[in-house]
Order: C-alpha cells, then sequence, then structure tokens
C-alpha cells in the first residue's frame, strides 16, 4: 500500500469510527438518562465498538507503523505501537467496567465518556500530525527531484 492509500485508509477508518463513537455516546446518554434498555444496547455496542477498534490498530500497525518508521524514524514508530497497546489494553478494561452488571450505571457511562473523547482525540492528533506530517516527508524527495 503506498502513501496516499495508507492516508486514504486510516481516514475512512477514522470515519466510520466516528460514527460508532457517536452511536455509542448516544446509547451512553440515554442509558444516563434512566432509559432501561440502552444499558444492555450500549454493552452490545461497545463490544462491537472495540472489536472494530482492534482491527483498525492490527491495519495500523500492518501500513501506518512502518510508514512512520520510513519518514519519522524509528523512534516515532516505536512510539504508535506502544501507544496501541496501551490502547488495546484500555479497550479490554472499558470492556470489562462495561460487562460489569454491578457497576453503577451512571459510573459506566461517564467511563464510556471519557473513553470515547480520549479515542476522538487521538484521531485528530494522528490525522493532524502522524499522517499529514507522513506524507509531507514522503513529498520532499520528490519536490527535490523536479527542481
Amino acid at each position: 500500500m503506498d502513501p496516499s492509500e495508507i492516508r486514504e485508509r486510516v481516514l475512512d477508518d477514522h470515519e466510520n469510527l466516528r460514527t460508532r463513537l457517536a452511536m455509542v455516546e448516544s446509547l451512553s446518554q440515554r442509558a444516563d438518562d434512566g432509559e432501561v434498555y440502552a444499558l444492555d444496547q450500549l454493552r452490545d455496542r461497545g463490544d462491537e465498538l472495540c472489536r472494530k477498534l482492534r482491527r483498525h490498530l492490527d491495519m495500523e500497525d500492518l501500513h501506518l507503523v512502518p510508514l512512520i518508521q520510513e519518514t519519522r524514524g524509528r523512534e516515532a514508530a516505536r512510539q504508535l505501537a506502544a501507544e496501541h497497546r496501551e490502547q488495546r489494553l484500555l479497550f479490554d478494561f472499558v470492556l470489562s467496567r462495561l460487562r460489569d452488571a454491578e457497576r453503577p450505571t451512571r459510573l459506566v457511562c461517564r467511563e464510556i465518556q471519557a473513553f470515547i473523547d480520549l479515542l476522538r482525540d487521538d484521531m485528530d492528533m494522528e490525522e493532524e500530525e502522524l499522517l499529514v506530517a507522513a506524507e509531507r516527508q514522503r513529498r520532499r524527495p520528490d519536490e527535490g527531484a523536479s527542481a
């Protein structure tokens, strides 16, 4: 996959994930407002979201991490891979809280909201910093050749 294809794939995944995040966020708000069936739906959609997020991280590990290593160096790639490992642990933690039937609904909903905010911030950072920088640095050698 070339850099522009990787960028498009990541952006498409992020768009899809943002849609899913909005759905989970809405369910969380409804559950927090006391809607009885929303918590069960939240658990189902939260589980589905984490599966999608894992597949997304797998794709990024396969394609984006090597691109980052090529364009920004080994340390930047190592940092991104480490962030992905931490995010997988966070998914497990959030799912365990979501599945805990004894956990108060309000607390579950607040944890889900914090999780969603973190994921949105991470996607924004990735788009603004990593993808843009990788594409810009990838183009530099070409620009010098055409001058």
